[in-house]
């Protein structure tokens, strides 16, 4: 907002002082460029919802996409679906075991405390 506010003063200041312009003309060339601003931002707007919306995809339409493709690339997709769905619930660390973790990290040197799992 204020931002908007400094650019309407300095722009009736510039075309008040330099063209002669009314100040009604000023408001109305300003409603025009809000006007446009808001019909671009809900237009883009518009446009992000439609691109983040699922698509709705038959059947026959997807079994036509994975004809073409090998055995193996299906399996590595599927490996990978599952891969994303597992959920693992992390462990819970206490406040006395990170401090065990931090006082072993300053004591240990700095290729004993690499992990390798």
């Amino acid at each position: 907002m204020l931002a908007t506010a400094l650019l309407r003063q300095r722009i009736v200041e510039d075309f008040t002082h330099d063209k002669g312009l009314k100040l009604e003309q000023i408001g109305h060339v300003l409603a025009g460029v809000i006007a446009k601003l808001r019909s671009s931002f809900s237009t883009a707007a518009k446009a992000v919802r439609e691109a983040l919306r699922p698509r709705r995809h038959r059947v026959v339409t997807g079994l036509d996409a994975d004809l073409p493709r090998t055995r193996a690339e299906l399996a590595m997709e599927n490996i990978l679906l599952r891969q994303a769905s597992r959920k693992v619930n992390r462990p819970v660390c206490q406040p006395r075991e990170r401090g065990l973790i931090a006082l072993l990290a300053a004591v240990l040197p700095s290729g004993a405390t690499r992990c390798y799992a």
